[in-house]
């Protein structure tokens, strides 16, 4: 995720607020609060990006769900 909102120019590490190393792996970067440790420089990136997007799988409504939509509409 931050490779997607920074462009780095140059090496840089993650690091928690306890100064561990974040390692770089596909899953998604955990909430708080992280340094970014670089010699080089970034630049934000102005490319439109999404966060958080998931994906839900459509399911047949429960009964209850069900008569209080037809009592409502009748």
């Amino acid at each position: 995720m931050v490779e997607i909102v920074f462009i780095f120019h140059g090496d840089c590490l993650l690091r928690s607020e306890s100064g561990t190393t974040v390692q770089r792996d596909s899953g998604p970067l955990q909430a708080g609060r992280c340094l970014i440790d670089t010699a080089g420089s970034l630049t934000a990136n102005n490319e439109v990006w999404l966060v958080g997007t998931r994906f839900v799988t459509a399911q047949t409504p429960t009964k209850l769900f069900r008569d209080a939509v037809r009592e409502r509409d009748y």
